[in-house]
């Protein structure tokens, strides 16, 4: 079947790569053609548990990758910030404008 859980499967797999990669975009744009994907497709059969398992196994890699990018994303800005407050408190205890 065209547009099938095949299709979902391949999706995934570039869900997975992008999200390897670091482009976030791109998994966010490939994850809503899957969800509209999803929305027509029939229920799984069961000789597809295969396919399932792979799909399920894309999806837990992508989440890992995406919190992992999260932490990274929010201990920059953490430190960002830390520096910022450290440059102001110098510039005021100096008298120096930046």
């Amino acid at each position: 079947m065209s547009g099938s859980w095949e299709r979902v499967l391949e999706l995934g797999r570039d869900m997975r790569a992008a999200a390897e990669a670091g482009l976030f975009g791109r998994v966010a744009d490939y994850e809503s053609e899957r969800l509209e994907l999803l929305s027509k497709l029939p229920l799984p059969a069961a000789n597809q548990r295969g396919l399932l398992l792979e799909i399920v196994e894309n999806d837990r890699r992508v989440v890992a990758l995406t919190v992992a990018a999260h932490r990274e994303a929010a201990a920059t800005l953490q430190q960002q910030r830390r520096a910022t407050a450290q440059i102001a408190a110098y510039s005021g205890t100096a008298r120096i404008a930046l």
